[in-house]
């Protein structure tokens, strides 16, 4: 089993949600995992639920690991990573 793992900092747009997040996850097999280690707590959620995602709080300038484990382990990282980094993709 593969196992990929990327550290990122959150820059989003406004216009992101996270239900567009877990929609783009749902066509991947792997595992995927989003780890938050902020504000003296650890905190690792499926990004493919929306509740785990709600729970998280994810705001620009927040370093977390994006985590997959599967065949497509590596492509889901990035698509996470790809998300997540979008607004400095757009400068």
């Amino acid at each position: 089993m593969n196992e990929f793992k990327k550290q990122v900092v959150v820059d989003i747009t406004e216009s992101q949600t996270i239900v567009e997040l877990s929609y783009l996850l749902q066509t991947y097999d792997a595992e995927i995992f989003i780890l938050n280690h902020s504000k003296n707590h650890v905190q690792e959620i499926n990004p493919k639920s929306i509740l785990g995602l709600a729970t998280l709080q994810l705001k620009n300038g927040t370093e977390i690991t994006v985590r997959a484990e599967g065949n497509d382990a590596e492509e889901a990282v990035m698509e996470v990573v790809k998300f997540l980094q979008s607004a400095k993709n757009n400068d």
